[in-house]
C-alpha cells in the first residue's frame, strides 16, 4: 500500500444466553458509558467523526488547489478512492469505539480502521497539487508505509483472539509484532526500495491471516455462532485485503506493475467494514445488534445538517448564520 515505487520513505452458549467471543451481553444498558464521567457513545461518537472528517475535508480541498496559490483545479481521479475508503474506514470504526470501548476484539477492529485511516491518507497527500517540502512528504510516507503493515499485524491478532482465542495467540502476536514491525522498520529507513519491502510485508502478514482465519473456521466448528462470525468475518478479510493484495503487493513484491493502480484497490478494503454492519445484524458480532445502528442514525444526520450547511456557506457565499437559517 504504498506509492510509486519511491520510499514512501465464548464459547458460545445455547441459543440467546450468551454473547459470542470476547462479548460481555448482547446489549449493554443504553447508558453503559455515561457513568463515571464518560461521555454518552452519541458523544464520542460525534467528536471521532468529527475528529476523522476533517483532515479528509482538508485534503480534499487541497486537492482542488486551494492555498496552493494558483488557479483551481480538478482533483487527480486517484484521490477520491483514498479519501472515500479512509472515511468508510474511520467512520465505521469509530461507531464500534463509541460503543465497544472495553472490548479487546472490537479494539482491534477499531485499530484496523485506523491503521486504513492511515495508509489511504498518507498516499492521498501524494497525489495533491502541492508543492509540499520534503518532511511533509516523508510523514506522509511513514502513515502510508507503517500504516499498511499495522493493519496486518492487528488483523493478525484480531483472528489469533476473535471469535475464540486460539492456542499460542500471544505468542503469534508478540512474534508479528516483532517479526512484521523489524522488517516493516528496516525497509522504510533501510537501503531498500521501500514500496517493494513494504508490499512483501503485507503479502507475508496476508498469507499468516488467512492461516488464522481457516483456524478460527476449524477451531468453532462447535459453536455454530461462533463458527458463522468466523467464517463470516474471514471471507470478508479475504475478499476485501485479499484483493488489495493480489493485485497490487504480490506483483510489486515480485517486482511487476500491479493489476490496478494501488489507490483504486484501496476501495476492496471498504468490503471488510461494510460486512462488519451486516455482520452486526445477522451474528451479533461484539455483541451488538440492531440498536447499534440508532447511534450511527443519529450522529450520521447531525454530521449530514453540518456538510449542507457547510455547502452553503461555500457555493452561495452566505455567513453561517443565515446558511444555517436556511
Amino acid at each position: 500500500m504504498t506509492l510509486h515505487g519511491r520510499p514512501m520513505i465464548p464459547q458460545a452458549a445455547s441459543a440467546g444466553s450468551h454473547a459470542v467471543g470476547v462479548a460481555r451481553s448482547a446489549r449493554p444498558a443504553e447508558g453503559a458509558g455515561t457513568g463515571g464521567g464518560r461521555l454518552p457513545p452519541v458523544s464520542v461518537f460525534a467528536i471521532l467523526a468529527t475528529a476523522l472528517l476533517v483532515p479528509v475535508g482538508l485534503v480534499a480541498l487541497l486537492g482542488f488547489g486551494l492555498g496552493s496559490g494558483g488557479p483551481l483545479t480538478t482533483p487527480a481521479i486517484r484521490l477520491w478512492p483514498c479519501l472515500v475508503t479512509a472515511m468508510v474506514a474511520g467512520l465505521l470504526s469509530a461507531w464500534i469505539w463509541a460503543l465497544r470501548p472495553s472490548e479487546r476484539a472490537a479494539m482491534l477492529f477499531c485499530a484496523s480502521g485506523a491503521a486504513t485511516y492511515a495508509f489511504c491518507l498518507g498516499a492521498a497527500l501524494f497525489l495533491l497539487p502541492g508543492p509540499f517540502g520534503e518532511t511533509t512528504l516523508t510523514v506522509a510516507a511513514f502513515l502510508n508505509v507503517f500504516g499498511a503493515s499495522g493493519f496486518g499485524i492487528i488483523m493478525i491478532a484480531l483472528f489469533a483472539l476473535y471469535p475464540r482465542r486460539l492456542p499460542g495467540a500471544a505468542g503469534v502476536i508478540l512474534v508479528s509484532i516483532i517479526f512484521f514491525g523489524g522488517w516493516t522498520v528496516l525497509g522504510f529507513f533501510g537501503p531498500f526500495d521501500t514500496s517493494v519491502q513494504t508490499h512483501r510485508v503485507t503479502l507475508a502478514e496476508m498469507a499468516l491471516i488467512l492461516v488464522l482465519a481457516g483456524a478460527q473456521v476449524l477451531a468453532t466448528r462447535a459453536d455454530p455462532v461462533a463458527h458463522a462470525i468466523a467464517v463470516w468475518l474471514g471471507t470478508c478479510v479475504a475478499i476485501g485485503a485479499g484483493a488489495f493484495i493480489g493485485l497490487v503487493a504480490l506483483p510489486s513484491a515480485l517486482l511487476l506493475p500491479p493489476l490496478v493502480d494501488e489507490e483504486f484497490g484501496f476501495l476492496f478494503f471498504i468490503i471488510i467494514y461494510v460486512a462488519l454492519a451486516v455482520a452486526l445484524l445477522r451474528y451479533r458480532v461484539f455483541g451488538l445488534g440492531r440498536w447499534a445502528f440508532q447511534l450511527l442514525f443519529v450522529v450520521g444526520a447531525g454530521l449530514a445538517v453540518l456538510v449542507v450547511d457547510a455547502a452553503i456557506v461555500l457555493l452561495l457565499s452566505l455567513d453561517p448564520a443565515r446558511a444555517t437559517g436556511i
